[in-house]
């Protein structure tokens, strides 16, 4: 009698990505493919030290080893909404995100422990950074004859109370997608240095 036929080999399944672990210290490891989806981030209180919060496809605020593979995915917008910017707060509890939807920038927040539950900052508005101390500044926007003008830089407390406002003078445009400006603060949190 002729042997059974047996079923045709299957390829190997890749196992599924795992959340990484913090390397220890001195380690070099290679950082996640940009290309490829992370796992959800398990529910913690904040981002673990010697991480940073990051872009990631579609729509995905990702957490990852600043030395190291793997990584996790923090939040994932609602379609139609992209990341454009992020920034992890000092306390690495609050993460602030520029995005983009139909063309109009705003900034939301979000908490580590609650990811995914936004609060609105500030609409239309770009180049959200966080302070040293917890303070959050962005840019505020305004639109007038088809043209986006830069109408202030915005500073804000950790209870989200306007602090500052710096106006710009008169006609400032924005020199192309609000996504190319970008702001930073000075390690001691008293200057901000605007790049356009």
């Amino acid at each position: 009698a002729p042997p059974a036929p047996q079923p045709a080999p299957q390829p190997a399944t890749p196992p599924a990505p795992q959340p990484a672990t913090p390397p220890s210290d001195g380690a070099a490891v290679e950082a996640p493919a940009a290309s490829s989806r992370l796992p959800r981030c398990p529910v913690r209180e904040r981002v673990p030290t010697g991480w940073i919060v990051a872009l990631g496809v579609a729509g995905d605020v990702l957490t990852i080893p600043r030395r190291g593979s793997g990584g996790c995915t923090l939040t994932r917008l609602a379609p139609g909404v992209s990341p454009v910017s992020v920034d992890l707060a000092p306390d690495r509890r609050h993460v602030a995100i520029g995005t983009t939807s139909q063309g109009e920038p705003a900034i939301i927040e979000t908490t580590v422990a609650q990811a995914g539950r936004f609060r609105e900052v500030a609409r239309p508005a770009t180049s959200p950074t966080f302070a040293p101390d917890g303070r959050l500044a962005y840019t505020e926007l305004a639109y007038g004859l088809d043209i986006t003008f830069k109408r202030a830089i915005v500073v804000r407390d950790a209870t989200g109370r306007e602090r500052a406002r710096i106006a710009y003078p008169e006609w400032s445009i924005v020199s192309g997608p609000p996504a190319e400006e970008a702001a930073a603060w000075s390690p001691d949190g008293r200057r901000l240095v605007l790049v356009e």
